[in-house]
């Protein structure tokens, strides 16, 4: 309707394109086990690309694996990591405390990638998983203990750090200007308020995905703004 490229179409209806697929594929049937084994062995050749991948496989300080981006590769983990709670079994066995290194090795692999919304996910989901399953209370103790342990010996914990400091000088009431200390913090707050001023103004049919740094750059040049543009908002 907007005319927007088809790869800006991918990106935000990539489940549609692929229910095709899935409808080809759906008479495939894999085991619990065998599923287990397929998200533990994930994360293990991810723990050996970090150790043995090179620069090539890092954005900056930030591990990105095999993915185009670290956002995407922590997510990516996180996902494993959360399946692979979920599926634990709470008898104190070999295959226990296997899993337990296994989910420890993916949350370091997260926290190489700088990733801070996949830890949110992280804190959240784990008082779900143990409301929906009290007998994992032992494994998600041992997994919230080592999750604090790897924060302060990876980089993530001086990038939470920079985020707080960062928050520290914002003012909520005036997002139009960075500094150098809260830049990035800041634009992504200013790029959220002028999404939803931009839904507010056209509710019904949107702007297209692909016009959102247009009309973000037109109104940083009618105003005069100090904030870099982007073109998406930074909203994963």
């Amino acid at each position: 309707m907007h005319g927007s490229p088809i790869s800006e179409v991918d990106n935000y209806t990539r489940a549609l394109l692929l229910f095709p697929i899935y409808l080809l594929l759906r008479t495939i049937s894999f085991s619990r086990n065998e599923l287990i084994n397929v998200f533990a062995f994930c994360i293990i050749f991810s723990f050996l690309l970090f150790q043995f991948g090179g620069n090539e496989f890092y954005h900056g300080e930030r591990f990105q694996g095999s993915s185009s981006t670290p956002l995407t590769y922590g997510n990516m983990l996180m996902t494993l990591v959360l399946l692979l709670i979920v599926t634990i079994n709470t008898s104190i066995n070999f295959c226990f405390f296997l899993k337990i290194i296994v989910i420890t090795a993916g949350i370091f692999l997260v926290f190489q990638t700088g990733t801070k919304g996949s830890i949110v996910g992280l804190i959240i989901t784990l008082p779900v998983i143990l409301f929906l399953n009290k007998k994992l209370i032992l494994p998600i103790i041992v997994i919230i203990f080592m999750s604090i342990i790897l924060a302060f010996l990876t980089p993530f914990s001086k990038r939470v750090a920079n985020f707080a400091e960062a928050f520290g000088t914002i003012d909520l009431n005036n997002l139009t200007h960075s500094t150098d200390v809260n830049f990035a913090v800041n634009e992504r707050l200013y790029y959220y308020q002028f999404s939803l001023e931009t839904i507010k103004k056209n509710f019904v049919f949107g702007i297209g995905p692909h016009m959102f740094k247009n009309k973000l750059q037109d109104k940083i040049n009618k105003e005069k703004l100090d904030i870099n543009i982007s073109d998406h908002a930074h909203n994963e």
